[in-house]
This record gives structure tokens, sequence and C-alpha cells, in this order.
């Protein structure tokens, strides 16, 4: 009877390690050939124009800092000259990404406040301080395309700006990164 009951034990703990390792090669199948990580778009992207009602040497420049599909980016209003020169992308502290929002497949969605575009004028005079601005587009290895619509400080939260709002159609390049110093 022991010989039988030992042989028995064999065989279920084969069976279930045979079962464990189909079910794990599954797993592995479906994730290799479904699950994708999101592109890396951490840099700097600068617009190709300057935005409406800014002076023509200024470039709007965007930072976006990602972890996994979540977003974080800042906006800056700088001279053109200055933009070209490539800068180290690591945040620091001093930075506060005041825009939030979500990747998606080819898309990005951002929204919050900014006071980039603060000393641009527009229809109705300047853009004040904490302007609300939304940003969507289509992100690319090397640049972003997209819709940046801002005003008033109607519906920040909700991503969507008062009907009052402006909308730029603007391209942005992506910034060549700083070679990091090597430390010895």
């Amino acid at each position: 009877m022991s010989r039988i009951s030992h042989s028995r034990h064999i065989l279920f703990y084969v069976a279930i390690i045979g079962s464990v390792l189909t079910l794990f090669q599954m797993v592995s199948v479906y994730g290799e050939a479904n699950l994708k990580a999101p592109p890396d778009l951490n840099g700097r992207y600068f617009s190709a124009s300057a935005p409406p009602g800014c002076r023509e040497g200024d470039r709007l420049v965007l930072t976006l800092q990602q972890s996994g599909i979540y977003v974080n980016g800042i906006l800056t209003l700088e001279p053109a000259d200055l933009v070209q020169t490539p800068q180290s992308t690591d945040a620091t502290s001093e930075e506060k990404f005041s825009l939030t929002g979500l990747w998606k497949p080819e898309q990005i969605n951002l929204s919050g406040e900014t006071d980039a575009l603060m000393s641009c004028a527009v229809e109705g005079g300047a853009i004040g301080t904490g302007a609300a601005i939304a940003l969507q587009g289509q992100v690319a290895p090397t640049s972003f395309t997209g819709e940046m619509t801002y005003g008033s400080q109607t519906g920040v939260q909700t991503g969507k700006v008062a009907s009052t709002a402006q909308t730029w159609q603007f391209t942005a390049q992506r910034q060549a990164l700083a070679k990091p110093k090597e430390v010895h």
C-alpha cells in the first residue's frame, strides 16, 4: 500500500508542476504578444513657431516626465536660440510640473495651469497668471504634433477650458539630450 500511495503522490506532483509550467508558458506568450510598455516620452519638446501673440523669436518648450502611462509636464517660453542648446532632462526640485495627464497609444492628453504665455498678447488682452491649458496630440519618437487650448481658469480639473479659450495647432521637435558627464 505504501508503494502505491508513494507513486500516486509523485504522479500528483508531476501533474501539478506540469500544469503550472503550461500556464506560465501561456501567460508568457500572451504577454509578449499583447502587452507593450509605453515609449519613452521624457524630454524637452520645442515648438517650431512662436505661439500666437508672442514675439517671433520665442518658442514654447514642453518638458515631459513620464511614469508608465502617467505624464507630467511643464510649459516654458524661451528664446529660440537657447532652446536649441541640448540640456539635461533630469527634473530638478525647482521645477513644478503643473500639467498632468495620461498617455494612450499614440495619444497624449495633458491639462493644468501655466504662466508660460503670460507675456503673450491675444485677443482681449494678455493671458494672466495661472491660465488654464489643455494639450492633446500625437507623440512620435522625435516630435509632438497637437493642439493647445488655453484660456481662463474655468475647468482645469476636468481638462476642459472655457469657451472663450484660444486654440493653437503646433508641432514640436524633441530636443537632443545632453550627454551625461562621466564620473570616474
